[in-house]
Order: C-alpha cells, then structure tokens, then sequence
C-alpha cells in the first residue's frame, strides 16, 4: 500500500513539474473600459485571436499582435517614447503612443495560427508556467473568448516555443514579409499538435470557439473538426 501511495505521489509530483514547464495559465482576457488602455489601443477590435505583451518594468516596452478575418489582416504594435510635440499634447503620458504594422496573409497561414493560438489557451492549465521571465514581462495570448498567459517559459518548452513564433511574426510583420511565415508552418503545426495533446476533453460544440473556427472553416486540429 505504501508503495502504491508513493508512486501516485510521484506520478503527480511529475505530471505538474511537466505541466508546469509545457503549459499556459488560464487568465482573464483583459477587457478595459479605458480607451487609451494599451490593450484597446495595441489590439485590434474583433479580433479572433491576438498577444498582448507588457514589460511591467518599462512603460515602452509593450506589443500587440491580433488577427482580423474581416481583412485577412496582421497587425502588429509597439509602443515608443512619444516625440517632444506628442508629450506636450500628453505629458502624463496617458495614450500608449505607438508604432502600427499590417500584414495580409493567406487562408493558410492564418488558420494555422489560429488554430496554434487556440490549441494553446485551451490546454492551459493552472499547473502551467509559474514563476519570473528576465526582463519583467507579462505574456497573454487570446483566442475567442479565452486566454492564456506565462511569466517565464524555458527556451525549450512549449511556451517558449510559442513564444519564439511570436516574435517572429512581429519582425515578419515590420519587414512585410508574409512568405517567411510558410517557413515557420511546421514548427506552428507541430506545436498545435502537442497543445492539442493536453486537452482535458474534447471541445463542446456548442461551445463559442467551436463556432467560430467552424462559421469561419478553419482547417486545424485544435477543435476537432475535419480539414
């Protein structure tokens, strides 16, 4: 009996070790009333998935990245020491002021990132990374209605894998250049897969983000329909 209970113990102790290195936390999707909020200003509205980026140690060192299926649009945006006639029009500094890059992209391309960003929320976990990133940032990705963030992902797990593919885009984006996200689709679909492969349960299909990845066709494992 003892043995047994050791081993339960064990076999726990490694599964939130794994959990902890692998997965994004559940956290609110941050919705501000403010409009001059860096996230109402850095995200684009009804957008189906984005990253939010706050380096909680520099009020200049926050980024968004959101995708529109209205335009096929990326977009992304920085935030930047306002110029000398920007601060006088705001000396408090209370409008996030910013630099703005678009990007169409392709079918492909797009649910390939969708799916990866959902396949990423949905496994979180409250078991997931936990703990302090170097440079002071908070990282929160979002998918539909839910999101997802982490603090401090090692180089190697899957959080800072998904990073990496982040900040690829933001210099994809800036450079125009959305032929180098076709070099990126292996790693983007490999990552989903593992996500995926942490799902407590299957997604509900009458679930919101069921929905819209169906009403919008698509193609992905991370809710479970047919290519």
């Amino acid at each position: 009996m003892k043995r047994i209970l050791i081993t339960i113990i064990l076999s726990l102790g490694i599964a939130y070790i794994q959990a902890q290195d692998k997965l994004l936390m559940p956290t609110a999707t941050g919705k501000y009333k403010d409009a001059n909020h860096p996230t109402n200003v850095l995200l684009t509205k009804n957008c189906e998935f984005c990253y939010y980026q706050s380096g909680t140690l520099d009020e200049f060192n926050k980024q968004g990245l959101s995708f529109n299926y209205d335009n096929m649009t990326l977009t992304y945006c920085e935030t930047r020491v306002p110029t000398p006639e920007e601060e006088k029009k705001d000396p408090n500094f209370k409008y996030p002021w910013h630099n703005k890059y678009e990007m169409v992209i392709n079918k492909e391309q797009a649910d390939a990132l969708f799916s990866l960003f959902t396949a990423a929320v949905y496994s979180s976990s409250y078991m997931g990374e936990d703990g302090f990133i170097m440079d002071g940032s908070y990282c929160r990705f979002t998918a539909g209605q839910r999101s997802g963030c982490t603090n401090s992902p090692s180089s190697k797990s899957n959080c800072g894998r998904l990073l990496r593919i982040v900040w690829k885009l933001f210099q994809h984006v800036k450079e125009q250049n959305p032929t180098a996200i076709d070099g990126m689709m292996n790693e983007i679909k490999s990552l989903t897969d593992i996500f995926v492969s942490y799902y407590p349960c299957e997604i509900p299909k009458d679930s919101y983000i069921y929905n819209i990845h169906k009403k919008l066709k698509v193609k992905g494992p991370s809710v479970g329909l047919k290519d």
